[in-house]
């Protein structure tokens, strides 16, 4: 009876260790994958968005016709809204008030001024190209703050993944 009562114990011990296994695997390879994509994927569209401006500046300055250059800004403002609507879902993920959520706010504070900054270049490139020369000057430098918080919520990500990753490689241990 003893032997039946340990062995019962035992595996409810190894069951219960399973699921708290299962339940790091999922943190990891669900939600903080998940999240590190997702950070991965803003910044490569950043950085996209970022050239196709650059793009628009050398088509103006080459005289491109007006219909292909029409054609990249409808571009660029597609890539700019789809950017904002991965902020909004990423932020949606996350908790609340959590050092990750906060990171996401200012990311996309900063993106939504560096958008401010590459309108007015737009705008001013159809009438003045020299203008826009120095306007780009200031959505240049709003996009260094773009890079930096985007490089910042990826770091957190992954320090967040790691911390998941050790959290599970010590249940396991335990």
């Amino acid at each position: 009876g003893v032997v039946l009562i340990l062995l019962v114990l035992l595996s409810c011990g190894a069951y219960y260790a399973m699921v708290r296994q299962n339940q790091s695997l999922e943190i990891i390879v669900q939600q903080r994958a998940a999240h590190i994509r997702a950070a991965s994927d803003l910044v490569s569209s950043a950085h996209q968005a970022h050239t196709e401006i650059y793009q628009l500046l050398t088509w103006q300055y080459a005289s491109f016709s007006a219909p292909r250059i029409d054609a990249l800004a409808r571009d660029i403002h597609a890539r700019h809204r789809e950017i904002q609507v991965k902020f909004r879902l990423l932020a949606a993920a996350t908790p609340a008030g959590s050092a990750e959520h906060r990171f996401i706010g200012e990311a996309a504070a900063a993106y939504r001024l560096y958008v401010k900054a590459v309108l007015d270049v737009i705008d001013l490139a159809r009438d003045d190209r020299s203008i826009s020369a120095n306007a780009m000057v200031k959505a240049e430098r709003a996009f260094e703050m773009v890079a930096l918080r985007l490089g910042e919520l990826l770091r957190i990500e992954r320090q967040l993944s790691e911390a998941a990753s050790q959290s599970a490689a010590r249940d396991f241990s335990a």
